[in-house]
């Protein structure tokens, strides 16, 4: 059983960092992109604004903006997808995950506007993930990410995955596609 000394020391964990070796966030979007183009599932929107309608009373500020929102092509859609359209977070390698896992929970509140092209169309993330994916984010940490449906983007060689707890909800490897809906993040108040 897990301890909330032990939660707490989870969350200053200095090793619960984003992974890889990304010098810079532009080198992290550069790989993103180049490994999401590839896929040929997404239809990808860079720089996307927000506005926040759950978000702490106590906020500072009423908008963000979202490095990637992602909505599904026919190739994904034929293939099974059910999780509509996600947001990407990207970061260089080494960034705390406790920030960034807060500006996640952020924008899984908010409202987005995509490009006009789209019909500048007002949407909501079915999931918000980050890359590259936070290591050590295990027990509470885990939970929380969960039952906000966050997760991590993890691009090998020979696969790209959308990960939201230990579930992949997007695989695409030599195998083809895979695609999995997740069920978290649909209780409120008490456990």
């Amino acid at each position: 059983m897990q301890t909330i000394g032990d939660a707490v020391e989870e969350y200053v964990d200095p090793d619960s960092v984003t992974s890889g070796n990304f010098a810079n966030e532009d080198d992290s979007k550069r790989a993103f992109v180049e490994a999401f183009k590839a896929t040929d599932c997404f239809n990808i929107y860079e720089e996307i604004d927000c506005w926040y309608f759950g978000g702490s009373v106590f906020g500072d500020k009423p908008t963000g903006r979202i490095d990637y929102v992602l909505a599904p092509r026919k190739r994904l859609i034929d293939a099974g997808w059910r999780m509509g359209i996600i947001g990407i977070e990207v970061k260089k390698s080494g960034h705390k995950a406790g920030p960034l896992i807060c500006q996640m929970i952020d924008y899984s509140k908010a409202v987005f506007r995509l490009p006009d092209a789209c019909g500048a169309s007002m949407v909501c993330l079915s999931s918000v993930c980050c890359f590259p994916g936070i290591t050590h984010c295990g027990y509470a940490i885990g939970s929380i990410m969960c039952q906000h449906r966050l997760g991590n983007v993890i691009v090998k060689k020979q696969r790209t995955m959308i990960q939201v707890g230990s579930t992949n909800m997007f695989s695409l490897s030599d195998r083809g596609i895979e695609c999995r809906f997740i069920n978290s993040g649909y209780k409120n108040g008490s456990r």
